[in-house]
């Protein structure tokens, strides 16, 4: 049951960040809604804490550490001199502040993703998610048929196949394929068609 469970919040999760995601890329400039991405380290502290019992590394703590020293930096202002001001401003903008929830959402999801595949195996774990992720996109053309124009139900055509796709490259290498090594950007490449 937690493979399922965690296949669940998995999706449910990507469902809400993705189209989030692209949605702060409409309303904000991209040099200022993109690193708000990198925040997801920062979440992964304490959300893997609670979530997988982990705790990075003095090392991994610094690094982490940097990226909130830019994002700050990417946020000061030439004419403004507070220094709380680049912090008010991510709350501002609201597609930093979406990209930031987006982030959020992420550190949740990928803990999730690593119950997945200590339950089953990576391909297996992203065949499903991959399935679930295109067939609930399929649920847009009923909310807002005007501006889908029957196009939408290609993500969940492209779910299904990468479902059959993953499960024939298990098949034909014996059970030992290649690790994915970064599932996210193929998670948004389903959401990328219009």
């Amino acid at each position: 049951t937690g493979f399922y469970l965690s296949i669940f919040f998995t999706v449910i999760l990507n469902v809400i960040a993705i189209p989030l995601y692209f949605h702060a890329l409409k309303i904000s400039d991209i040099s200022l809604a993109i690193p708000m991405i990198s925040f997801t380290p920062v979440f992964l502290i304490l959300t893997s804490f609670l979530l997988l019992k982990e705790f990075p590394t003095y090392i991994v703590i610094l690094g982490i550490s940097l990226v909130l020293i830019c994002s700050y930096i990417l946020n000061i202002k030439d004419n403004n001199l507070s220094l709380s001001e680049p912090i008010k401003s991510i709350f501002k903008n609201r597609g930093t502040l979406y990209m930031l929830i987006v982030a959020f959402l992420f550190s949740i999801s990928s803990n999730f993703e690593k119950i997945n595949i200590q339950n089953s195996d990576p391909i297996f774990s992203s065949a499903i998610t991959y399935l679930f992720l295109g067939l609930s996109s399929s649920s847009e053309p009923l909310s807002n048929p005007d501006k889908t124009k029957g196009i939408s139900i290609l993500p969940s055509l492209l779910g299904v196949y990468s479902f059959f796709m993953f499960s024939f490259i298990l098949r034909i290498s014996n059970g030992k394929p290649p690790t994915p090594q970064n599932g996210s950007h193929i998670r948004l490449s389903l959401y990328c068609i219009p």
